[in-house]
């Protein structure tokens, strides 16, 4: 739990970065999708690999969550027009 708890303040102050418009947003988010991504393919990998025996479906769907949501979020700044117009530059 107290790793949710780390993923959920860093969430927040990227965030923070992303809306004060700091421009060190897009390196720092582009980090934070990576590492967030990553966690959740490597738990989802590592629950596969023991046969998902040890998992409840609440934890494999949370894992399932955060990569798609890391996927999703990730092509939104790279593809999008308003991003390069705030930030100069996509992710």
């Amino acid at each position: 739990m107290l790793l949710f708890g780390g993923i959920m303040v860093t969430s927040f102050l990227v965030g923070l970065f992303v809306w004060m418009e700091d421009p060190r947003a897009i390196p720092i988010l582009r980090t934070y999708f990576l590492v967030l991504g990553g966690f959740a393919l490597f738990n989802l990998a590592f629950l596969a690999g023991a046969g998902f025996e040890r998992a409840t479906i609440s934890e494999i769907l949370a894992y399932l969550r955060m990569l798609i949501f890391a996927g999703l979020w990730t092509l939104y700044f790279l593809k999008s027009a308003r991003v390069r117009a705030t930030f100069g530059r996509n992710l």
